[in-house]
């Protein structure tokens, strides 16, 4: 972005609460996942276990589940304290690789020996589901630390991307509960294994927890999400053609991108066009590289902003990719 003309969220277990509160990107605790698939500590949600790209395979008939081979299960749970189910009625379709910690450890145990077709019903203990309750996850909080609407039922995000709960709204505080929906229960869970076979390169790598974000210095950090030719770095005063959007490091609220307008970013490298977390972090990039870059307040808007669409002292997040130098 020129200096002149001015993200989601993935449900954990237990990870230590931060002492800011915003509203989540993606507002959801439970829907828009499987509920049982288990987040990794740090991990984005693309980086969840569930595989996304669908092939067609031949199963030996022989073949029944151990660590190390995939699995494609269908399958129900069902909350024991109130009989109701937490996943699709008609069941949920998940992809993992059996004893990697990809899915809920109660499952993951359950399909070892489980051959393609065989059926079974287990009950899953909170220990082997979503965890204990943990009193000391609920906490209260001054009132003026949250959005100003907020009420009771809503789910927030701490800056530290843990997913908690309002459970209490008063006059000055609010209570907050940080453990996940559904622990302390026991689940039944009706298992149908639908596949099971020797996991491809894409598919081992796929549940693999990605590599911690790259210190910048000064607080700038940069993920890589998908590498570049690792040969073709920018220099400074080059002209770069970049696809990027930007959202606030607090709530995920997305304030510009070029990809909505379908049309690229152009600008000079290191000459100043552009907000010093852009000029230090960009120059670090190579040729088809896409990566996610947290930019500091000092090294992005500062103090002023940028309009109305980035407060005062804001921390951002871009996730911005390199298409072109020159």
């Amino acid at each position: 972005m020129r200096r002149a003309a001015v993200r989601s969220a993935g449900m954990c277990l237990a990870r230590p609460m931060g002492p800011t509160l915003a509203r989540s990107a993606g507002q959801a605790m439970v829907s828009g996942m499987c509920p049982v698939m288990v987040a990794q500590q740090s991990m984005p949600p693309m980086a969840l276990a569930v595989m996304t790209k669908r092939r067609s395979y031949c199963t030996a008939a022989s073949a029944t589940g151990k660590e190390g081979l995939y699995c494609k299960l269908k399958f129900t749970a069902k909350d024991d304290s109130t009989g109701k189910n937490i996943t699709k009625e008609e069941g949920e379709e998940v992809e993992f690789i059996i004893g990697k910690q990809q899915m809920m450890p109660g499952i993951d145990e359950a399909v070892v020996g489980m051959k393609a077709g065989e059926k079974k019903q287990v009950t899953v203990p909170p220990e082997k589901a979503f965890g204990p309750r943990d009193e000391e996850m609920v906490v209260e909080v001054p009132k003026d630390r949250l959005p100003q609407d907020v009420k009771v039922g809503d789910e927030l995000q701490s800056e530290q991307g843990v997913p908690v709960m309002v459970t209490e709204v008063s006059e000055k505080t609010c209570k907050i509960d940080g453990n996940h929906p559904f622990s302390g229960k026991s689940l039944t869970c009706d298992l149908e294994v639908m596949e099971i076979r020797e996991p491809t390169a894409e598919e081992q790598s796929a549940g693999q927890e990605p590599p911690p974000p790259e210190d910048l210095g000064n607080g700038l950090q940069k993920m890589v999400i998908q590498p570049g030719d690792g040969k073709t770095y920018p220099s400074r005063g080059q002209k770069l053609t970049m696809h990027y959007t930007g959202v606030l490091a607090k709530d995920g609220k997305k304030f510009d991108s070029s990809r909505d307008r379908g049309q690229p970013f152009t600008f000079k490298i290191g000459v100043g066009e552009v907000i010093q977390g852009w000029d230090r972090g960009v120059i670090t990039m190579s040729v088809g590289e896409r990566a996610e870059i947290f930019i500091p307040s000092a090294l992005g808007y500062g103090a002023q902003g940028a309009g109305g669409a980035i407060p005062p002292n804001a921390d951002l997040i871009f996730d911005v990719e390199l298409l072109k130098i020159g």
